[in-house]
């Protein structure tokens, strides 16, 4: 443009450069042209322009040209003032950029392809006088720099722009009277507004694009243009805030046509008497899965009973405040449901939150007691709160009926801690009755019945575990507890599914994905699912299509809710239609609730037009504990309904034409990461509370995957190291709250009212800033594990010693990240893998050679958890691979360690001394597989003779040697081949992938386990009790029923017998693995007691 205007001598370079910098002052920042909110996602699609035509009522005509004086400049700026006024209430911002051609450019073509902006900052305080002159002024600045076109100074300002879309206007406005308007069809623009003056009327044609808008959202526009200018020209000096411009029809649609929602429910009961009544319908049936431990509902009930008569001994008051603290299991179960039937409240809190984050939550709540399985760890750390064990054996003595406390429906049920912003979470206070109405109205959404099956998928300090476990226990359903473990590994979780035959799932849609993926790949066994409920975040329709398609019988159900409104707020069953879409429809407001979008000035917005969500109903919390002003913040009155409060929720959604509701995302800097709703506020204090930040601001992005996450942008005294500000984090902030990306800038951006601009934050780079020295790769396994890394966490330069957690992986990362690996590699990678050592160094080391331990040291640590101590014995390959899995499943039970086979003679010699190097002090549990229950029993009795203390052998299916076997040579190289070629020895001689020096290590340690075992004779006894778990019966049983009652003379300790899971080959594959573990995790509970 600058050549064409200096060649044809209309600009000077002055009078150029004078226009350039104008543009760029009066553009600065983070400008984004302004337009109406489409109502469909583009296709593509050719001469999709329509218009629609409207003739201004006569006496808004007059007004318009009264107020002008009758000149067309005038009369433009007023019309162009109400289409931005418009705008302004449509997009809540004060901010408004729309487009206008010059009035003196001759040329067609430059008409065509040159739009100046029309950029206006006005306030809600601006009269429409006000307002309209600060257009006028703007009008009259940018006709006297008509030069540069919008796309121009846009293309300066961001010379990265490769969208040619970015630089079009998405609103433009013209006057035929000062504008040439024959051209208009080359315009490019969502929206453009023709005003023409015939004279002795005006007339309005808008020009839209079909694809982006409907009929129905057009009309309403121009109606409401022509409301707002008629109320602004009646009281120009009005507020631009005060103007109205929806009519009385739409506002009763909006208030009550819906939310028709009226619903009683049962207002007299409470929780428990609604469970107390299943009780009696359903005592005998299951109430509780968890594991292969069950639970009728009558065994529920009289634990529960237990459970409240010890709180109550213990001095806890109705309404007092109760921590519960304990891994998913059926005693998390008993605990709520106890203290519940106590007449107190029940605090959650999940045991993997930092200790900071713990202590606050019991100060905060003044906690009366805390139920725990951690007894011990509790007690030294609050050695000045009370605290019952769930272990506790007085437990039992309690009476088991009914109590008689009189609990009332306004009652507080239970207290949720929510990210606050303050730097400290906040607690939400929930009322029986709340949840009595959610799962009991008078016109209910689903068809629950006992007959069905839940899982308890989520953490108890997650309020969609209300959802789960009432939506369970209130109608005599079955309630399958998943083990933290088992929720993280979809493969596993998928087998839980069809096994206990589960029919409502509620998953938040992340979670769903994944199950997805993993379900496909399994076409022979189907799920049993008649509903899968979605919370927690918004959904993505369309990637349920595989799902539906697949199961088309199962409903699908979209739901919306928070913690304040207890849980859920809306309900959309799928459709077809649905599937098709991107966007999140959220449905209607559910029984008992309403719901109403306004804006800024709680006012109520137009259909199509995004407003803040207000929830407001029967199910609306009574405010967060302790926090007297910030719950009149956001727990305020309803206008609409007298008596009645309204929750001001922070979500952004709009109406539909059709009474539904399409979620947009968050107003303020409140997000959704892995289901939990977060503060941003409150990760920024945490920041600030760094030394070395001065600023910090936290926003959250979507990755490729479409899975938001949260970036910090900090402003600091010094270079940043992404993992210790990630570290000092960690101390005061669970882990879902740890940003992904740390960015240092130089300072933050403002708006032009001097407020942060979020949208100018630069976005992430793949970069990583870290002090620590940088590891190459060594091997091309180590290379190919660090491409796999660098895609899945998307940083990089990822070196062999970086840790995954601190490079700012989490679950779900961790899962795709190991089904890459499997894909790509053909290894399956154990999860637990990750928690020990999450590096690529070990993961390679591991990957191909992980029993592989230098041949002066066999015994390795598994985990570390607990004050039991197991020791594994491996089966007759010598390696301990299956105890991983085992570790891994029962991480909270106890530290687990692991033995290969050791080929030196002096082998019981060294293993006694490996362990007592490991663990000085007893006792000690050993467990044995097979031939490791053998060996187990003659490392045993080398222990109590040197005076150490063996109080338990566990052992799987291990046959009784009293002989051994007298061969030729030949028979027994004959034999040791027959070994070689069992299933689990073949599995380590396939991990070798190819590595013929593993192959052959492999092989010489097997075969000189298979020569020991075979010339092993055992004599004499141990003290140590006997655990003799029996596979189920095959051909290849290895240990017969004989050997059974052998076992038992073998030691001058107890002796007892269990039926294990799966044949002798397979007791610790596939589904079985879980299932015994289950039972390994009953004795070590059998065994906690005995030490008492």
């Amino acid at each position: 443009m600058r050549d064409t205007l200096s060649q044809s001598g209309t600009m000077t370079t002055g009078k150029w450069q004078e226009e350039q910098q104008y543009w760029l002052d009066k553009l600065q920042g983070n400008v984004v042209a302004s337009g109406f909110l489409e109502d469909l996602i583009r296709t593509g699609k050719e001469n999709t322009r329509c218009v629609y035509k409207a003739i201004f009522p006569a006496d808004l005509s007059e007004k318009v040209r009264a107020t002008s004086n009758g000149s067309p400049f005038g009369m433009y700026v007023l019309l162009v003032s109400g289409v931005k006024l418009l705008l302004s209430h449509y997009t809540g911002s004060e901010d408004i950029l729309v487009g206008m051609p010059p009035f003196h450019l001759k040329s067609r073509e430059e008409t065509a392809n040159h739009l100046l902006a029309l950029r206006t900052v006005g306030t809600k305080k601006d009269s429409f006088a006000e307002w309209a002159g600060k257009i006028k002024q703007t009008v009259m600045e940018a006709d006297q720099h008509p030069n540069l076109s919008f796309a121009e100074i846009v293309r300066m300002l961001h010379p990265e722009i490769d969208d040619s879309s970015q630089l079009n206007m998405q609103t433009v406005v013209l006057l035929d009277s000062v504008h040439d308007v024959k051209e208009i069809d080359t315009i490019q623009t969502n929206m453009l507004f023709l005003f023409r003056d015939r004279g002795d009327s005006l007339e309005l044609e808008l020009y839209y694009d079909s694809e982006c808008y409907l009929e129905g959202t057009i009309q309403r526009i121009v109606q409401h243009m022509l409301r707002l200018l008629q109320q602004a020209l009646s009281n120009p000096k009005q507020s631009s805030q005060e103007i109205k411009f929806l009519s009385e029809q739409e506002k009763h649609q909006l208030v009550f046509g819906f939310n028709q929602t009226q619903s009683g429910f049962p207002q007299d009961k409470t929780i428990v008497q609604l469970f107390e009544e299943q009780v009696k319908r359903h005592s005998a049936r299951e109430a509780l899965v968890c594991d292969e431990q069950r639970m009728t509902y009558e065994e529920l009930n009289r634990r529960a009973n237990q459970v409240a008569r010890a709180l109550l001994d213990r001095q806890v008051q109705p309404t007092d405040i109760v921590g519960i603290m304990v891994e998913r299991s059926l005693e998390m179960i008993v605990g709520i449901l106890g203290i519940l039937k106590a007449g107190a409240v029940y605090l959650p809190i999940d045991p993997i939150y930092p200790q900071d984050r713990i202590t606050y939550m019991l100060e905060d709540s003044g906690a009366k007691l805390l139920l725990t399985d951690r007894h011990k760890a509790m007690a030294s750390t609050y050695p000045e709160r009370t605290i019952l064990p769930f272990h506790d054996e007085t437990l039992q003595t309690y009476a088991s009926e009914n109590l008689s406390i009189e609990i009332s429906p306004q009652a507080l049920a239970y207290i949720i801690y929510t990210s606050g912003t303050t730097g400290h979470p906040k607690g939400v206070m929930i009322e029986h009755r709340h949840v009595v109405r959610l799962f009991v109205p008078d016109t209910p959404l689903f068809s629950f019945t006992h007959q069905d099956v839940w899982t308890l998928f989520h953490s108890f300090s997650f309020d969609f575990s209300v959802w789960e476990i009432f939506g369970a226990l209130l109608f005599g359903a079955k309630l399958v507890v998943v083990p933290k473990l088992v929720a993280q590994d979809t493969k596993v979780f998928l087998q839980v599914l069809q096994r206990e035959q589960v029919t409502i799932l509620n998953q938040t849609p992340t979670a769903f994905y994944q199950l997805i993926n993993e379900e496909l790949k399994s076409a022979d066994q189907k799920l049993h699912l008649r509903y899968v409920i979605f919370g927690g975040e918004a959904l993505t329709p369309r990637q349920l299509q595989p799902w539906q398609a697949k199961y088309p019988q199962t409903k699908l159900i979209n739901m919306y809710g928070i913690t304040e409104i207890t849980v859920h707020a809306t309900f959309r069953e799928l459709t077809e239609e649905d599937f098709h879409q991107h966007a999140s429809n959220i449905g209607q407001p559910i029984p008992t609730l309403s719901i109403y979008v306004l804006d800024q000035d709680r006012k109520l917005l137009p259909i199509g037009v995004p407003g803040e969500m207000y929830v407001s109903g029967a199910g609306v919390a009574r405010g967060y504990l302790n926090r007297w002003e910030l719950t009149q913040e956001r727990f305020i009155e309803n206008p609409y309904i007298t008596g009645e409060r309204m929750y001001k929720t922070g979500d952004l959604a709009r109406w539909l034409a059709d009474g539904t509701l399409e979620y947009r995302g968050r107003l303020d800097h409140q997000v959704k990461i892995r289901g939990h709703r977060i503060e941003l506020g409150e990760i920024e204090g945490q920041l600030l509370l760094l030394g070395f930040v001065q600023e910090a601001v936290v926003v959250a992005r979507q990755n490729k995957d479409g899975i938001n996450e949260l970036c910090a942008y900090l402003v600091a005294t010094e270079d940043i190291d992404d993992i210790d500000v990630r570290k000092a984090l960690s101390v005061s902030l669970p882990d879902y709250m740890l940003p992904t990306y740390f960015i240092q800038i130089e300072k933050m951006p403002l708006t032009p009212n001097g407020k942060i601009d979020r949208k100018a934050l630069p976005k992430p780079e793949n970069s990583l800033r870290i002090k620590q020295e940088y590891v190459a790769p060594r091997t091309s396994l180590e290379a190919s594990l660090v491409s796999i890394w660098e895609d899945v966490l998307e940083i990089k330069p990822i070196g062999i010693k970086g840790n995954f957690f601190e490079l700012g992986g989490y679950s779900l990362k961790m899962l795709k990240m190991i089904n890459q690996v499997a894909q790509e590699l053909n290894v399956e990678i154990p999860l637990k893998l990750l928690y020990e050592n999450p590096t690529i160094e070990y993961m390679a080391e591991r990957a191909f050679a992980v029993y592989m331990e230098e041949s002066n040291h066999h015994m390795t640590l598994l985990n570390r958890a607990g004050d039991l101590k197991v020791i594994c014995f491996p089966p007759i390959n010598g390696f301990i691979f299956i105890y991983k899995r085992i570790a891994e499943l029962l991480a909270q039970e106890a530290t687990f360690y692991g033995f290969e086979y050791i080929e030196q003679e002096n082998r019981i010699e060294l293993y006694v001394q490996q362990i007592l190097d490991a663990e000085p002090e007893g006792p000690y549990i050993f467990l044995g597989y097979s031939a490791g229950g053998n060996l187990a029993f003659e490392v045993a009795k080398a222990m109590e003779e040197k005076g150490h203390t063996v109080s338990d052998i566990i052992m799987f299916d291990t046959y009784m040697k009293t002989e051994q076997m007298k061969m030729t040579p030949k028979e027994q190289e004959d034999e040791i081949e027959r070994f070689l070629q069992l299933e689990n020895i073949r599995e380590i001689l396939d991990f070798s992938h190819g590595d013929e020096v593993v192959k052959e290590r492999v092989l010489k340690k097997t075969r000189a386990y298979v020569a020991y075992f075979l010339l092993l004779a055992h004599v004499g006894h141990v003290h140590a009790d006997i655990h003799f778990v029996q596979a189920e019966p095959d051909e290849a049983n290895i240990a017969q029923p004989a050997d059974l009652q052998m076992w038992g003379k073998f030691t001058k300790g107890a002796y007892r017998e269990y039926q294990g899971a799966g044949m002798h080959y397979s007791m610790f594959n596939g589904d079985f693995l879980p299932r015994n573990a289950t039972l390994i995790q009953y004795m070590l509970h059998q065994m906690k007691r005995k030490d008492r």
